[in-house]
């Protein structure tokens, strides 16, 4: 507005005041006031692209996969299974590589072939 006003016309109060009213400080109830009225609507894209998966898979009902319960499970619970690994004999070695081919055949533990 100030670039249309010509030099000669004099200044109206609201051009006086107007600066004036951009400096007034606001009280903390009307800073909280605000601050939570910009949040309530980001609260969704803040959550991460597992937890809406997570969430999205609860609403439909569905479990977690054998991947994430391995990744949740007590590191510790899974130590002795790693160590008896280590002290296999080669005879042992041999059987369990046979024993995992033959599944693959048949189609995994249950023999699922489609």
């Amino acid at each position: 507005a100030t670039l249309q006003r010509h030099v000669d016309d004099p200044l109206t109060a609201a051009e006086i005041e107007g600066p004036a009213s951009l400096s007034i400080k606001n009280t903390k109830e009307q800073r909280i006031a605000l601050a939570k009225a910009g949040k309530e609507d980001k609260t969704e894209l803040r959550k991460s692209t597992t937890a809406r998966r997570k969430e999205k898979k609860q609403e439909q009902g569905k479990s977690t996969t054998n991947r994430e319960k391995a990744r949740k499970k007590n590191f510790l619970m899974t130590l002795g299974k790693a160590k008896g690994k280590q002290k296999r004999s080669l005879v042992d070695r041999g059987k369990v590589l046979k024993a995992h081919k033959e599944r693959g055949k048949r189609g995994g533990k249950r023999g699922n072939n489609g």
